[in-house]
């Protein structure tokens, strides 16, 4: 069978939640590579990275050298948009790469939206 790519959201840099990430994806899909997606907005200061959290393309870099046999790539999305399903949909016609290959950990209380709004995307982790 083929290898698939997997995308997974993250909105942090913690090295216990994108290794568990990484994880999932080893244990549950048939892919040999992981697209780590972090959505941003900085367009009103071009310079300011406060919004892509620290140390996340570092820790990637060591989950990248720990899983040898799984790729591991960042992806920064810097746009006016929030994460939302529309965004979603984009990334997903973009990249060729099914809604039901991407992840997010589960939404907290004030999520927005609805889960089943993002067309199949998953939910793992608490």
């Amino acid at each position: 069978m083929k290898k698939l790519t997997v995308v997974f959201f993250a909105n942090t840099s913690e090295l216990h939640i994108l290794n568990k990430a990484i994880l999932y994806a080893r244990d549950n899909e048939l892919c040999d590579r992981v697209i780590v997606a972090h959505v941003y907005n900085r367009q009103s200061n071009p310079n300011d990275y406060q919004d892509i959290p620290n140390r996340l393309k570092e820790n990637l870099t060591v989950l990248d050298h720990v899983y040898p046999k799984m790729k591991v790539d960042l992806l920064l999305i810097n746009t006016t948009a929030e994460f939302c399903p529309q965004l979603v949909k984009y990334l997903s016609n973009e990249l060729a790469i099914q809604t039901s290959f991407m992840f997010i950990r589960c939404p907290g209380e004030n999520f927005p939206f609805n889960i089943g709004e993002f067309d199949g995307i998953r939910t793992i982790m608490k």
